[in-house]
């Protein structure tokens, strides 16, 4: 009979092929994911701008001496955003589960000491440790509920009271993409209770985006109307 360690188990190996074969087409098709490409810049400066608005609604003046989890932090780009935002590095921690991505993070992130590669449900901190979780684009990778409640739960025990889980992930399913999937908002609520929540839609869906990638203008404009947006960009308060 299979118990649930071994369905997790599982989980975490196909978890491992998912996201090799995302850095293997992300290094295939680097133009597609490029920083400086006008559609991914806005799109990035969008999320930053909710992220800041978040933190500055939550902890005020008090963010950059708050403790910070990147779950799924891969080469550390939510923590470098901290960072230049004044958050000192002995207060960032980050973990993911690929051990490339965990180098590249120690490489862009040298002063960084709290970087941790193992499977998340395996993250070796106290409960209530953490005042703010990230979740970006980390359940939708997940297939398996028993594993995504596994680390939802998780996620909640190590958050202080008053704390906050930032997640970012897909409206939509990909069809392009059987190895993601939409998140309900349905499920996160029902797992999240107690805590309080807000929701807002980011991100212009990315092949329509591509085609305006040459009119930024236009990408602009199209960020103000949400029916365009593929993300949603959620904060839950314990």
């Amino acid at each position: 009979m299979i118990g649930m360690d071994d369905i997790l188990e599982k989980e975490k190996e196909l978890i491992k092929q998912r996201y090799e074969k995302r850095d293997f087409l992300r290094t295939e098709q680097h133009s597609r994911y490029s920083p400086i490409s006008p559609c991914n810049y806005i799109s990035a400066c969008e999320k930053y701008a909710l992220l800041a608005q978040t933190l500055g609604l939550i902890f005020k003046d008090d963010f950059r001496s708050k403790k910070y989890l990147d779950i799924g932090c891969g080469n550390g780009g939510n923590l470098t955003i901290l960072n230049s935002m004044g958050v000192e590095p002995n207060c960032l921690y980050g973990n993911d589960i690929m051990p490339n991505r965990i180098e590249e993070a120690k490489k862009r992130l040298p002063t960084l000491a709290h970087l941790d590669c193992n499977n998340f449900l395996e993250i070796p901190y106290q409960e209530n440790f953490f005042d703010c979780i990230f979740l970006y684009t980390v359940l939708s990778s997940i297939l398996d509920l028993d594993f995504q409640k596994a680390l939802i739960q998780k996620a909640k025990s190590l958050l202080k009271p008053g704390g906050v889980i930032i997640i970012y992930d897909f409206i939509y399913n990909n069809p392009a993409n059987p190895d993601v999937r939409r998140i309900d908002i349905g499920f996160l609520k029902k797992t999240f209770i107690p805590l309080s929540y807000s929701i807002k839609k980011a991100t212009i869906i990315p092949p329509i985006a591509r085609k305006f990638n040459k009119f930024p203008i236009i990408l602009r404009l199209m960020s103000l109307f949400s029916f365009l947006k593929s993300h949603r960009f959620i904060y839950l308060q314990k």
